[in-house]
């Protein structure tokens, strides 16, 4: 029978969540099965038994987890919970801080944390929709809040365009990242390598791209990019070689169209229609629906879905006035067929590895397809849609 200490285990007085005890910040870290000992503690080999820290669950071998990199055996899983206590406690030090958008802005490109860069980055977003109106491009124009006026001294002007530069380059960077600096990233030493880490435990045979915080901090950029009318930044991004870009963009183009969908929505009938005359042939929503509809047979099936997703926000809120070019895009995406070839080593694979998303890229591409007959006057209605 256990003693009365080791029935339950202590609570800990530790509230920086984001840090290990000893004050290191904790990072997406993954090992492969042959990564054991030598050179290295136990605590950073694959064989070690590892715990949340805040669940208290055994975190398996090759699943991603958030640790230090000086050994400290302390570890947080990547289950939603865990991870959503880990950003509140980056996004309380911030905000103890009393962090501005330029000091975000420096949090998301230079944290060494990544936890730390994704709250900088939901602040970040959330100050946004706090506004009255989402942040124009317009460096003439600060956010408006219903209790600030928009300032008329020209270093104030200034300063302000300076932060929206700083915030957007920010962001910008954020999408396109890399990873962790790692000097031992590329070689067999690494604990930072994605490629022996799987989705999850009972699915050994998809591997991810890259770390869900990773993507995480890629997406939320993608999503205050829209919030800050970057568009260029996006639609550029559309066209990277990397896939896990592409999908970021995507959703951000999503988040775009749905921002203007809710502005359109908080408006009376008469500003509806005068702003859907203004947002009818929309330059940038018109020429991103073109390469949103050959995103539609991208090799990969996550861009794939973020592509379609994209298609039918955009065209709902009514920005796109000629889809007579996407149309075929769209029926030829839903007679697609279950196999795919690589381009880099020309070998046959499955489109889809996973039913589920195939089932909501199908639903996405017959909503937008039913949208897009509305609007050519076809009134043509998808099964299904």
């Amino acid at each position: 029978m256990p003693r009365s200490s080791e029935a339950a285990p202590p609570k800990s007085s530790h509230t920086r969540l984001h840090e290990c005890p000893a004050g290191h910040f904790l990072n997406p870290h993954s090992l492969a099965a042959w990564q054991e000992g030598f050179g290295f503690g136990p605590s950073q080999c694959y064989s070690h038994q590892r715990t949340c820290s805040l669940c208290r669950d055994a975190i398996t071998s090759n699943w991603q987890f958030l640790g230090c990199e000086h050994g400290c055996d302390h570890y947080v899983c990547c289950r939603p919970a865990c991870v959503g206590q880990v950003l509140k406690a980056a996004a309380e030090e911030l905000r103890w801080k009393g962090a501005s958008r330029g000091q975000l802005a420096e949090a998301i490109e230079q944290s060494e944390s990544v936890p730390l860069r994704e709250a900088a980055l939901d602040l970040l977003i959330a100050d946004a929709a706090a506004a009255e109106a989402p942040i124009s491009d317009d460096p003439a124009y600060p956010p408006k809040r219903p209790s600030r006026e928009v300032p008329q001294d020209p270093a104030v002007l200034a300063a302000v365009a300076t932060e929206y530069a700083k915030v957007s380059a920010a962001c910008g960077r954020a999408l396109h990242h890399t990873g962790q600096a790692d000097f031992r990233l590329g070689t067999s030493a690494t604990r930072k390598g994605i490629a022996s880490t799987y989705r999850n435990e009972t699915d050994g045979a998809t591997p991810v791209i890259e770390y869900a915080s990773w993507r995480a901090v890629r997406v939320k950029a993608a999503v205050a990019l829209a919030w800050l009318r970057a568009t260029s930044d996006l639609a550029a991004a559309v066209e990277d070689p990397r896939p896990e870009v592409r999908e970021a963009a995507c959703l951000g183009i999503e988040a775009t169209a749905k921002l203007q969908s809710r502005a359109a929505g908080n408006k009376s009938e008469a500003q509806q229609q005068q702003q859907q005359q203004q947002l009818s042939g929309d330059p940038f929503l018109s020429d991103v629906v073109e390469a949103l509809g050959e995103r539609l047979e991208d090799e990969a099936e996550m861009v794939r879905a973020a592509a379609a997703d994209a298609l039918r926000a955009a065209l709902a809120c009514g920005a796109v006035a000629s889809v007579e070019n996407l149309v075929p895009k769209l029926e030829r995406a839903l007679r697609r067929s279950d196999s795919t070839v690589c381009s880099a080593s020309g070998a046959t694979r499955r489109a889809w590895r996973d039913p589920a998303a195939k089932g909501l890229f199908e639903r996405s591409v017959k909503e937008a397809l039913s949208i897009a007959c509305e609007i050519n006057g076809v009134g043509k209605r998808i099964e299904g849609a």
